[in-house]
């Protein structure tokens, strides 16, 4: 039965071929199904781990503090002024009569020439007499003043404080008042258990013994005079003649940046200089992103690094056409000349704006069912959602508003909540 045989033979062929896929299919998918098993693990514990935190994550706050931000950016520029360089023909010993920045009249006197050591030091002694008088003076017309007397203390731990402080921040143009008016109060304080009569007496030796010197010094001194009126300054940097005081506003970057390495050296004869006009230039190149955040005739704060924290309002004259990236802004102003009249090349901050208000994380922040910004702040037991008006931000935080004459307004030293779950106005807090 050869024709049954063939038919059993196919359909145990068949289903030898149909077990050998199954082994096959069997062996492909074992790993997928591996694969898929390792996922669904990973799934469940992550969501499970999700869960537990959302249940079991503490609290976290943050104290609304008070806080200052300056919108600013930094710059390098010079500053340009209408200025003479003052020269003299002398022999012997030079010295200055007047402080840097001091406001000289027309043919006033601003330096003295001595013919010898001898008498510039004659000299120098008279000037610490004449300053000690001053200081005199001012401790006689306190003396007569209880309740300045009684404030003296005061006086000098500001004025040591504002003197270290303005040391520490370089600010050496606004060093000299401050240690002045220190050494004033100091020496008044030193008087207060003096009576005027003898302090008038001391007074009187000393202005004698003043007299006496300058009589000593007699034809040995020679004064030099200006020929106009204007601030004084002893530095000569040779660039007095480099910038056109009146075509400022056609520099470009590149013609800017040629100029400031045309300085001279400053002529053995070339004494100081006079600056002749109260309105002063600060020209800088800066990228042309910056630049955007200017407006031509507008007006911004500069803060240079040799002032301290003070700044300047200047106008913003001109922005040129941008080359390469840069274009060079012109300022202007007419403040601040005493202080700024010795120096040229300066880094400066361009203060946008300033912010004071309370700061806030970001992540506190959240918006309420009327779309409203505000933060959940810890109130008794209870949370209570405070709407905020946001003045600035940083990439961590936002500085907004407080008004401390309503509570319900966020608050300086406000406990904000900045982690919480399921937050609701008035929730009991645990």
């Amino acid at each position: 039965m050869p024709g049954r045989d063939r038919i059993v033979n196919r359909y145990v062929r068949q289903y030898q071929e149909q077990k050998k896929a199954k082994e096959r299919r069997r062996l492909v998918m074992k790993p997928i199904k591996w694969v898929f098993g390792i996922l669904f693990v990973v799934i469940v514990a992550y969501f499970a781990v999700q869960i537990a935190l959302a249940v079991n994550t503490p609290m976290t706050t943050a104290t609304a503090l008070s806080t200052v931000v300056h919108d600013e950016f930094s710059i390098v520029g010079y500053f340009v002024r209408e200025e003479t360089v003052l020269e003299a023909d002398y022999d012997g010993i030079l010295v200055y009569t007047v402080e840097e920045g001091d406001k000289v009249a027309r043919f006033g006197e601003y330096a003295s020439v001595y013919e010898n050591s001898q008498a510039a030091e004659l000299k120098s002694t008279a000037e610490r007499y004449e300053e000690r008088i001053s200081f005199l003076r001012s401790a006689l017309d306190s003396s007569l003043d209880t309740s300045g007397v009684m404030s003296l203390s005061g006086y000098i731990y500001d004025g040591l404080f504002d003197t270290a402080e303005l040391a520490d921040e370089e600010a050496f143009t606004l060093i000299a008042d401050s240690a002045s008016e220190l050494k004033s109060n100091i020496i008044t304080r030193e008087l207060t258990n003096t009576s005027p009569e003898e302090i008038e007496n001391l007074i009187s030796l000393l202005e004698s013994q003043r007299d006496s010197l300058l009589e000593l010094i007699g034809s040995s001194e020679t004064a030099l005079k200006t020929e106009e009126s204007g601030f004084f300054t002893s530095h000569v940097d040779g660039y007095e003649t480099v910038f056109d005081y009146d075509r400022l506003d056609e520099l470009t970057p590149t013609s800017f940046d040629l100029l400031t390495l045309q300085s001279h050296p400053a002529g053995d004869r070339q004494v100081g200089r006079l600056v002749t006009d109260y309105t002063w230039y600060f020209v800088s190149n800066m990228r042309v992103d910056e630049a955007g955040l200017l407006k031509k005739n507008g007006t911004v704060e500069l803060r240079f690094d040799a002032m301290g924290d003070d700044t300047v309002r200047v106008k913003v004259e001109s922005i040129s056409a941008p080359e390469n990236g840069e274009v060079t802004v012109v300022f202007s102003s007419n403040q601040n000349m005493r202080e700024l009249v010795n120096l040229r090349k300066q880094s400066a901050s361009v203060v946008l704006g300033v912010y004071e208000g309370l700061k806030v994380p970001k992540d506190a922040v959240r918006v309420d069912k009327d779309g409203d910004l505000g933060v959940y702040v810890i109130t008794g037991m209870y949370s209570e959602f405070k709407k905020i008006t946001v003045l600035y931000e940083t990439e961590d935080y936002y500085i907004v508003e407080t008004d401390p004459t309503t509570t319900k307004s966020l608050l300086v030293y406000d406990f904000i909540i900045v982690n919480g779950k399921g937050l609701t106005n008035g929730k009991v807090i645990k």
